[in-house]
């Protein structure tokens, strides 16, 4: 199934928050240390600053996402998370490389 890649919106933050703490989980050696810090499971939100988190949609629904902020010229990725039912499908991927095909450059406002 081909991917969505779109920008997050306020009404995508309850299924983000899902994808995060479900994919953060999902890596058996990380699993005990953040369950005994549950604080570290808490999805930090869209923020108001200049990160961008972009999604990548199958079906209507979030299958991973993609945080991004400026690091002077270059745009740095600062997190990707990929539901757990999603994995190794291609969404990571096509997060990533959709960023790469532009080279990491800003865009103009």
């Amino acid at each position: 199934m081909p991917f969505v890649i779109r920008d997050a919106v306020p009404a995508d933050v309850a299924a983000l928050r899902d994808v995060y703490r479900r994919a953060s989980l999902s890596n058996e050696g990380d699993r005990m240390t953040l369950l005994a810090n549950p604080d570290a499971l808490e999805f930090p939100g869209l923020g108001g600053d200049d990160r961008r988190t972009r999604v990548a949609t199958a079906g209507g629904r979030i299958a991973g996402f993609a945080t991004s902020l400026p690091a002077g010229d270059v745009i740095e990725l600062d997190d990707l998370f990929v539901d757990p039912g999603w994995m190794r499908q291609g969404a990571g991927r096509a997060r990533a490389t959709r960023r790469a095909r532009r080279g990491g450059r800003r865009r103009r406002r």
